[in-house]
C-alpha cells in the first residue's frame, strides 16, 4: 500500500514454496519443473477463465434472465486470464529471484551461471528499477495481446455481455 501512496510502482510479493533439492531424482531437470511449476499452473488458470468466459457469454445469450449475473462472472474470469498471463510471463523474467532465472541459468556455461547465481542479492532492486523506468511493458506486451485478443474474440462473436463490459474499462480498451 505504501508504493501506491507514494505513486512508486506497485510491487507485491508472495512466500515461497518450500522445497527441498535433496529429493530431486536429477537435480537439473527438478529446479527447471519446480521453476515452471507457478508458470504452468498461471496458464492453466488462465486457459480454465478463457474457456468459461466464452461459456457464459453463451449462457448469457441462451438465457436472457441470467445475462446480468453471467456478465460479471465474464468480467471475473476475463481479468483472471489477464492478470494469469502477466504472472506467467512476469515469473519467466531471468531476473534471479524469479523463476524464470532458474531455467535461464542452466543455458549458461557454468562458470557464468556461477555468477549469473551471484546477483540474485539484487534481483529485486533490478526489478524495482525495471518497474520504476516501464521497461516492463515490453516484456509483458505479449500477455496483455493474448489476453487482449480473448477479449476481442468474445466481442466479435458476440458474446461479451454488456453487463461485463463496465467492469472490463480498467483493464481493456474500450
Amino acid at each position: 500500500m505504501m508504493l501506491y501512496y507514494v505513486g512508486a510502482p506497485v510491487l507485491a510479493g508472495a512466500r515461497p514454496v518450500p522445497v527441498d533439492p535433496r529429493n530431486y531424482r536429477n537435480f537439473r531437470r527438478g529446479d527447471i519443473i519446480v521453476s515452471l511449476a507457478g508458470v504452468t499452473a498461471n496458464l492453466g488458470i488462465a486457459i480454465g477463465c478463457a474457456i468459461a468466459s466464452f461459456a457464459l457469454g453463451l449462457l448469457g445469450n441462451a438465457a436472457p434472465g441470467l445475462s446480468p449475473v453471467c456478465g460479471i462472472l465474464q468480467a471475473m474470469t476475463l481479468i483472471g486470464v489477464l492478470l494469469n498471463l502477466i504472472l506467467a510471463a512476469f515469473n519467466l523474467l531471468p531476473i534471479p529471484p524469479l523463476d524464470g532465472s532458474h531455467v535461464f541459468k542452466y543455458l549458461l556455461p557454468p562458470a557464468l551461471a556461477m555468477r549469473y547465481q551471484q546477483i540474485g542479492f539484487f534481483g529485486i532492486l533490478l526489478v524495482l528499477l525495471l518497474l520504476r523506468f516501464q521497461v516492463l511493458s515490453y516484456w509483458l506486451a505479449p500477455a496483455y495481446g493474448a489476453a487482449l485478443a480473448i477479449h476481442s474474440s468474445l466481442d466479435s462473436r458476440s458474446l461479451l455481455l454488456p453487463s461485463a463490459v463496465p467492469w472490463l474499462k480498467a483493464f481493456y480498451p474500450a
